[in-house]
């Protein structure tokens, strides 16, 4: 048992593949020495922190909100979206508009409630 594993790590050691990559680690080994970084934890840890502190902060806020969302036709691309909020940070409602061929793509967005009064009287 001990000669094939000393077989196998004499292999390893004249090996140039492994060789290249033990001295790509011992490279980042270094530089993250001379850095002084330290061990910034499990990776448990670190996706919990990205999204607790990062990717939730966007979505966060007091009040509702509703999406409203209808396609009329795949060809051509005709879609309407309502969204309606009660909240100090969005505004009360929005209205958007897409319309797409092969050709042409446009889009067009009200973003208030002041801007499409006059539209439904």
């Amino acid at each position: 048992m001990a000669t094939t594993l000393e077989s196998l790590r004499d292999t390893l050691i004249t090996n140039p593949l492994a060789a290249t990559v033990a001295d790509a680690l011992n490279s980042f080994s270094e530089r993250r020495a001379k850095l002084g970084l330290s061990n910034p934890g499990t990776v448990e840890n670190l996706a919990k922190e990205v999204q607790r502190d990062v990717l939730l902060q966007g979505y966060m806020f007091t009040g509702i909100k509703a999406d409203l969302t209808k396609m009329f036709s795949v060809s051509p691309l005709f879609q309407v979206s309502h969204q309606f909020a009660m909240s100090e940070r969005l505004s009360p409602y929005n209205f958007a508009a897409l319309y797409g061929t092969n050709n042409v793509r446009t889009t067009r967005a009200l973003p208030d409630a002041s801007l499409i009064h006059p539209f439904l009287c």
